[in-house]
């Protein structure tokens, strides 16, 4: 809620101006997911200015796929007239509508003024209204009724909300207290503006920019805060709430020579915010452009050699600008954000929204992982699996709703569907077979590691997969390390920042997903070494898809082959039989044609996801493969991404498998607490495995990659590399060493790419480990498909020449390879991407050793700092007489990094630690606070 300068008319009564009021804001943009830049934020909608519906972007799965380029609407000039045109946009609601001189598509325009063409409104002319009445149509109920004002010190009150205003009940578009089109308006006037009696043209032009320091920083921003490529903190603007504005990116299209806009309708500047008001104003005698807030984080601008402040921060680049009431014209597509209407209830114009539903909503489990990860002991171990999930999954994404019903759970079954240890699991059972709140509790046998697959069904093992999950028992216990991708530069106004990008923490886990053990940082060739290398190398899994496969391929000696085992439950009970490469190649690699037998023609695309996903968990062991090769898009020389999901009628659809912004997804394979890692848009610093300024795509002309080294370059790494007697180490690379307190990111073994193909050339489709594909690459999964939206699946890639390409690297989703997951979390609390705290110097790199014990007495010996109680139970505080930001990381004994975060009012909840002693560092202190963890 935003403390500001508001007021409201209503039939029963008139609120005269009172400074005390609020503008109280909705804490995301109109059909946005979240609010916070660092969290789980995507934007969803775009709308043009005076519409009812919003343009929806074209980035959500289970709706029908459509062009964005054939929905838009031209309407020729001479017949453009509101009442058509309304009707026209309720009609298309999806639909972009834009005024063209006739028979084209070219934009008309009402007139030109030094030289800026005005565009036509989308709703075109209205009888009895010139050029400049045309804000009197107040389509979204401005406060001035669309009419200018002659006296801009005189504030308009709210009126009834308008029935084309696109808000929920209860909630409406803000509108600046008066109209009008001048920046000698107060910027307290605007809904978006701060709390301070100064004219808009001090925010206008260069005004508008947020200098990296205090010192020159206008006394009514102090606390405004930018997150560099990401967007504005401003919950504390000279403590005012305005909000938090992650990035929304905005829809314009211009005529030809109008350098503001490109020549077609495009989605652009995504890193950049635009909200609008609902205040139409007039510039000369032309009423076509409305208010909008308008935010710049661009930290890209340094490509322009921009520095906000060259003279106090030399090594800052970039533009940041904040315009609180800037003006558009109305038939851009911006984002909206709704306020509290003051009116609806008073006015008798408040309509409950209403649901309804015709089937039960379960969701139990709904957000349990799929799988569940242990060290192996000298004891026998039970790990339960809550069966809620697969009626959950089942009735809310897979258009199962039958299976809810009693009949469906009335004789549950728990099978190993497949091992690559057959002495892992010998016994598993289900706690009570007729309930969906059922356990199943899985037998891992003492002093045994490994990999299994358990599937439930119902009446017997040999009936469809209700869902499965994945058991995983390593060897060694699942180590972590923390990578901060560059070392922010510090200033007061922007947080993290960076140059060519942002800064991006991220908890990498020490080995791939289903690796019983990690990668040796040293390798001779010993029966020892090979074991655990080949141990390393995990499970393979295609793009969007939860459950492992076996590979079948060792990593050394090169492509040798090794067999898992199928399994058979009885009486709870499990016998295994032995399942090859070849016998998995005839049985298990299916292709479209086959498992599409469900799809009707009429089916539309949500029908068709929903199917095709419910093939892939009812089967899944097998290798799902496209039936034909996609075609190639000329315009960008790729072929389009072959998909397990869609035939080649369709790609780049669902993209969000494996979670993009937003929580980890239903599919993700990953254990509780950790997610398969996405990167950023940006071509540098956008990976949790960046580092600096490092490019990350092909940017070589003779190489697929950079070549390891002991260089920031060559990512501070070496190699291990498998050499067979009396031949060459060239192409004999095996593992990639990262373990530098440079860049500290783990051990990764040289994997395969079951189905790799060029990008770039119509090669043929495969199932195989191809070891013709030059440099036998193997990688890392991404959760996010290729940007440039040829449907292809992107990962981290190394290869057999030293090599690795960190991002940008791109193959058919229905490929299937390693992943590896990550953690990206502040405090304990589960965020994007960033980092919702400054990061300090150094703080990412993770303690690798363990410390002795003289090392620790002579850390605690020299410490400065107080925390109090200790011993501690829940409330740690910190003895702190200042007020500046205090930030910690707590080790245990060995040196491990188990939590980091910020002092909140001077103390921290650390209830959830288990007992013990730790050591806390507090901002990067050299020494440590020793503590004791009752």
């Amino acid at each position: 809620m935003y403390d500001a300068n508001i007021m409201k008319k209503s039939s029963r009564f008139y609120l005269k101006y009172n400074p005390d009021n609020r503008w109280s804001f909705w804490t995301g943009k109109w059909w946005s997911l979240c609010s916070e830049i660092s969290g789980q934020f995507t934007p969803k909608l775009g709308g043009q200015f005076d519409r009812l519906f919003q343009v929806k972007y074209s980035n959500s799965p289970f709706n029908d796929y459509k062009n964005f380029n054939s929905l838009k609407k031209f309407i020729n000039k001479s017949n453009a007239e509101i009442k058509e045109n309304i009707r026209e946009s309720v009609k298309n609601p999806l639909s972009l509508i834009y005024v063209a001189d006739d028979g084209t598509t070219t934009p008309a325009v009402y007139g030109t003024i030094s030289g800026v063409p005005y565009y036509y409104n989308w709703f075109g002319q209205v009888t009895g209204l010139q050029t400049s009445e045309l804000s009197k149509t107040n389509l979204w109920s401005d406060n001035s009724l669309g009419i200018q004002a002659t006296d801009i010190t005189i504030p308009r009150p709210y009126r009834n909300k308008s029935s084309y205003d696109p808000c929920p009940n209860g909630w409406r578009l803000p509108s600046a207290l008066v109209a009008t089109s001048t920046k000698n308006l107060r910027m307290d006037f605007t809904p978006y503006g701060p709390k301070v009696n100064s004219p808009l043209s001090a925010l206008n032009g260069v005004q508008s920019n947020i200098p990296p320091g205090l010192s020159t920083l206008k006394s009514y921003l102090a606390g405004i805060k930018v997150y560099p490529q990401y967007g504005f903190d401003m919950t504390n603007v000279a403590g005012n709430n305005i909000g938090i504005f992650p990035g929304t990116g905005w829809i314009g299209r211009g005529k030809s020579g109008d350098g503001r806009y490109h020549t077609k309708a495009t989605f652009t500047d995504q890193l950049e915010t635009y909200l609008w008001t609902s205040t139409m104003t007039t510039f000369g005698d032309i009423s076509s452009i409305a208010g909008a807030l308008r935010l710049i984080p661009a930290a890209d601008q340094i490509a322009n050699n921009y520095q906000p402040d060259a003279a106090n921060y030399p090594n800052v680049y970039g533009l940041y600008s904040y315009k609180p009431a800037d003006d558009y014209p109305t038939n851009d597509a911006h984002a909206c954000r709704c306020i509290k209407d003051p009116l609806f209830v008073k006015n008798n114009y408040d309509f409950q929204t209403k649901f309804f539903s015709e089937t039960e909503n379960y969701k139990t489990g709904l957000d349990n992982p799929n799988s569940y990860m242990i060290t192996k002991s000298a004891t026998d171990q039970i790990i339960s699996i809550p069966v809620s999930k697969a009626f959950s999954v089942q009735s809310n994404y897979l258009g199962n709703t039958q299976i809810l019903n009693a009949t469906n759970f009335n004789d549950l079954k728990a099978n190993v569907l497949w091992t690559d240890n057959n002495s892992l699991i010998t016994q598993l059972t289900i706690d009570n077979p007729s309930s969906r709140d059922a356990n199943i509790n899985v037998k891992v046998n003492a002093n045994k590691a490994g990999n299994a697959v358990i599937t439930l069904r119902n009446g017997s093992i040999t009936n469809p997969v209700y869902w499965s999950w994945h058991i995983w028992v390593t060897n060694t216990t699942v180590n972590s390390f923390s990578h901060v991708n560059d070392t922010p530069i510090t200033t007061d106004n922007y947080v993290n920042y960076t140059q060519y990008g942002t800064i991006m923490k991220t908890t990498i886990m020490d080995r791939n997903l289903g690796a019983i053990d990690a990668t040796p940082t040293s390798y001779s060739k010993s029966a020892a070494e090979i074991l655990q290398l080949n141990n390393s190398q995990g499970l393979h899994y295609q793009w969007g898809r939860k459950d492992p496969l076996p590979t079948f391929t060792n990593i050394a000696p090169l492509l040798t082959k090794f067999n898992v085992f199928i399994g058979s439950t009885n009486n709870g009970v499990v016998t295994y039989s032995t399942l090859t490469e070849a016998n998995y190649s005839s049985g298990n690699i299916v292709n479209y044609n086959t498992y599409k037998s469900s799809i009707n023609t009429t089916d539309k695309i949500d029908v068709r996801i929903e199917k095709i996903l419910g093939y892939s968990v009812a089967n899944p062991l097998n290798f799902m493969m496209p039936n034909v090769k996609y075609p190639t898009r000329s315009d960008i020389n790729f072929i389009l991404g072959s998909d397990w999901l869609f035939d080649t009628n369709y790609h780049s659809l669902y993209a969000e498998r494996w979670g993009i912004g937003e929580k980890k997804s239903v599919f993700d394979p990953c254990p509780s607490g950790w997610r398969i890692p996405e990167t950023g848009t940006s071509p540098t610093k956008s990976s949790p495995w960046s580092l600096k300024n490092n490019p990350e795509y092909i940017a070589y002309s003779s190489s697929d990659g950079q070549t390891v080294g002991n260089s920031e370059i060559g990512y501070y790494g070496s190699v291990i590399s498998h050499i067979p007697s009396g031949t060459n180490p060239y192409g004999r690379t095996v593992g990639f060493i990262f373990n530098n307190n440079l860049y500290n990111t783990g051990n990764y073994p040289k994997g395969y790419i079951r189905g790799k193909r060029s990008v770039l050339y119509t090669a043929s489709l495969t199932s195989e480990i191809d070891p013709n594909v030059p440099g036998i690459p193997g990688g890392i999964w991404y959760a996010n498909l290729h940007q440039n939206l040829t449907g292809r699946g992107t990962y981290m890639n190394f290869d057999r020449f030293s090599r690795i390409l960190v991002k940008y690297t791109d193959v058919d989703p229905y490929a299937a390879m390693n992943c590896r997951c990550v953690k990206q979390e502040d405090n304990g609390t589960t965020r994007g991407p960033l980092p919702g705290i400054p990061v300090t110097p150094n703080t990412g790199g993770q303690a690798r050793t363990i410390f002795t014990k003289e090392v620790i007495e002579e850390k605690v010996k020299a410490e400065k700092v107080a925390l109090y109680p200790n011993p501690v139970r829940d409330i740690l505080h910190i003895d702190a007489k200042d007020d500046k930001d205090y930030y910690y990381q707590i080790y245990n004994m060995s040196g491990q990094l188990v939590r980091e975060g910020k002092f909140e009012n001077k103390q921290i909840n650390i209830s959830s630690l288990v007992t013990g002693a730790y050591l806390i560092r507090i901002n990067n202190a050299e020494n440590f606070v020793k503590i004791i963890k009752q």
